[in-house]
Order: C-alpha cells, then structure tokens, then sequence
C-alpha cells in the first residue's frame, strides 16, 4: 500500500524561482514521508530518501556543504538547513517590492491566478503586518475590468477578503452572462434557420415577351441591351421591331432643346417651339437605371416613348410636350 504514493519529482536548481521551488518541494516531501511512515525513521534513513529523490543535481550540491562539526552532516535537520539556506539566497527587497508592485492582471488570467500571484510575491517582499492591505491595493489597482475597480473604490471598510470576495462574485457573473447570450445567439440562430427553410418558393410562370418573341421569366430577357437590326434602337430583335406594324408615328424634339433626365421630372423647351413635324427625339439616361421602350396607342395611332421602369412607383407621368403630340385630353 505504501508504495503507491507519489514521491516528489527531482528538483531542478538551475531553473526558475529556486526559493520557491524548494519551499513546495519539502513540503511534498514531509507529505511523502508522512503517508508511508517513514517520518519517523532514524534520520540517516530520511538523509537517504531525501538525497535520493533529489536527484543527481541535488547531490552534487550536497557534496559542496560544509558542516560545523562534521559530524552534524548525519543530522536530518542541519541537512535541511543547509538545503534551505542554499536555495534562500540574500533577497534584494527594493526589486522584490518592485515585481510586485508592477504586477497588474493579465488579459485572460483568472482573479484567483492574479491573487495567487500577488501573495507568491508579497512573500519575499518582508511587507510584514502591512501585507495583507498591500495585497488588496494591488488587487483595486490592478484588475483589468474599469468597472470592478470603480465599485472597489466605493467600497468602505474594504479588507483583502473583501475584496477578494467582490472580485469573484464578479468574475463569476461575467461568465454566466457570456454564457447565456452564446446560448441565446444559438437559439435564434436556429430558429431563423428553420424559417428560412420552411418559406415556400415563389413561382415564376414564363410569358410570351413582345420585345423577343420568347417565353421567359420577368427581367430575363434576352433581346435587353440588343441592338435591333431593323430599326438599330435598342432592347428588342427585329422579329418584334415596332416598324412592323402600321401606323406607328415617332415622336420627335428639336435635337437642341430638350433633355429628359431618367432620374427626374424636367423640361427645357418652349412650348411653341414644338411641332410633330420638326421635333428630334433625343432621350439622355443620366444614369444607370433600367429603361424601355414604351408604345402608346392612341386613337389607333402608335407613339413610342423610352420610360423608366419603376414598379414601385404611384404615378405615371408625361411630359407636356408628350401630351401635346399625342393630343390627349387629361
């Protein structure tokens, strides 16, 4: 049964915190030897267990000691001593207090790593009675969260435990709270999902188009953008040019005056300038828009006019000079 507890791993002298390092090294060795009884042994039997899983490192540095009287090198505890003294050199307490007073929470570490942290560093600092209240200014000064800190000030009478207590309290509600929406992002996330799934499909029956002559589905047509081969105007083939029919009369501006903007509803001529006989069409696209062609049948007499399509519009306007030509009474 004894041999299945853990003894303490060797100890490496030449890395880290060797203080430290040593302080929780015996501690698990008093733990070693106290779970397999061996506490109690002669102390030339714990020196050899405590050599042993010292390792190689540690044995060497055992060979260095000097013992006053010599004989002392067979005592338990002046050979812990010695090992103490070793690893606790002289501390320079301005650049203890310095690391420790520079110590502020990193992004992502916990407050019990930040506290922990502060105590381990305190501890070589020979702050004394005074530790504990340096403990908790280090914690206020030092936290990440602006918030925390404010409500830290505002608290009277604030003690280490205190504070410890608040900042946990925090730490934990924060973490609820980060929790909850994650799992109410995920929530809506699928319900959202789910009804964009279910939505039916909208149809789209084809028809037969008058500027090609195909069946299609609105807005793919491919005569749009074409050149027609009849008439050279634009957005239809020949099969369906407009000049096939009779009757059909253009209606034309005077090439200089006016300027029909897609976009807008203006007018730049003179209306006794305007005549059927000697007006040229002239349409300006001040942008990008989708236009059309669009004839009018008026008193079965066709009219063509480019109007821009927009199906979300109230109204339909003409300009004054349209209704003039197609002489139509509003």
């Amino acid at each position: 049964m004894m041999d299945t507890f853990r003894p303490p791993a060797p100890l490496k002298f030449s890395i880290g915190n060797v203080k430290e390092k040593w302080r929780k090294w015996r501690q698990e060795l008093e733990n070693y030897l106290l779970a397999t009884e061996k506490d109690e042994r002669a102390d030339k039997i714990k020196i050899a267990i405590l050599l042993n899983l010292l390792g190689s490192e540690g044995l060497e540095i055992f060979n260095t000691f000097k013992f006053e009287p010599p004989e002392s090198q067979k005592n338990y505890s002046e050979v812990l001593k010695k090992f103490e003294e070793y690893c606790s050199p002289r501390q320079n307490v301005v650049y203890e207090r310095y690391k420790f007073f520079s110590c502020v929470q990193q992004e992502g570490q916990a407050i019990e790593c930040y506290v922990t942290q502060l105590k381990t560093l305190a501890s070589t600092c020979e702050f004394e009675e005074q530790e504990n209240g340096l403990i908790r200014d280090r914690i206020v000064l030092g936290i990440r969260d602006s918030g925390l800190k404010e409500r830290l000030l505002r608290e009277s009478g604030l003690g280490l435990e205190k504070a410890i207590e608040i900042v946990r309290a925090a730490e934990t509600s924060q973490e609820q709270l980060r929790s909850m929406k994650e799992e109410t992002a995920a929530t809506v996330n699928s319900v959202k999902r789910n009804r964009r799934q279910n939505q039916p499909k909208q149809s789209s029956q084809d028809y037969e188009c008058k500027k090609c002559g195909r069946k299609h589905k609105p807005r793919e047509c491919p005569a749009y953008g074409k050149v027609c081969t009849k008439c050279n105007k634009k957005n239809h083939f020949a099969v369906k040019c407009f000049q096939n029919s009779k009757n059909i009369h253009e209606m034309k501006v005077p090439e200089n005056e006016l300027e029909i903007y897609i976009d807008s509803v203006t007018e730049k001529v003179q209306e006794n300038e305007l005549n059927s006989d000697s007006m040229n069409k002239n349409v300006e696209i001040v942008s990008e828009t989708w236009y059309k062609s669009v004839t009018l049948n008026v008193n079965d007499k066709y009219f063509e006019v480019d109007f821009k399509l927009d199906t979300g519009a109230e109204v339909n306007i003409l300009p004054l000079y349209v209704l003039n030509i197609v002489k139509v009474k509003p």
